[in-house]
């Protein structure tokens, strides 16, 4: 269907991301520089905890095996409740924009992916209609459950406030 091929952008995305991480160039980012590179890679400070911090400012895709560990066992309910993982996946984000903005896919599905020409991270969508599923958004409700899923934060999916601390009740 014509919704579910905007999609392609996506999972172009996602292979890009493993391209860019094993060191390959990019096929459809024209836009990728040392600093987006090092947040790919993990090698950037802002993806580093530092001192008592108990997260890093920036939400890297680079995992150690713990991680992956701990997912495997992890209920949902405790993923949405943890602070360290639960988080915007603006690197991604980042990656995601510039292939979706590529001639390859945009000129196809332009007015489906016209969205990402404003949006830089994940705050810059409006969660009240990027978010929820309803009608009255400019994103198709398959971009709305993608955004959903890469901007956890931003969606209120999270089940604690900016500072870690847990909510109380179930998003």
């Amino acid at each position: 269907s014509r919704e579910t091929g905007t999609l392609r952008c996506f999972y172009a995305a996602q292979y890009e991301m493993l391209r860019m991480r094993a060191g390959f160039p990019p096929q459809y980012n024209r836009s990728v520089n040392e600093t987006l590179m090092s947040l790919i890679n993990g090698s950037n400070k802002l993806c580093w905890v530092e001192g008592f911090e108990k997260r890093s400012p920036v939400s890297c895709p680079e995992q150690n095996i713990g991680y992956f560990n701990w997912l495997a066992v992890v209920s949902e309910k405790e993923f949405w409740g943890d602070w360290n993982y639960c988080r915007d996946q603006d690197v991604f984000l980042q990656v995601l924009k510039s292939t979706c903005l590529n001639y390859t896919f945009f000129v196809e599905s332009s007015q489906e992916l016209k969205f990402f020409k404003d949006v830089e991270t994940c705050r810059d969508f409006n969660a009240s209609t990027a978010c929820n599923r309803t009608k009255h958004s400019e994103l198709s409700f398959i971009w709305q459950l993608q955004i959903s899923k890469l901007c956890p934060e931003t969606c209120g999916q999270c089940r604690f406030d900016h500072e870690g601390h847990k909510r109380h009740h179930w998003h």
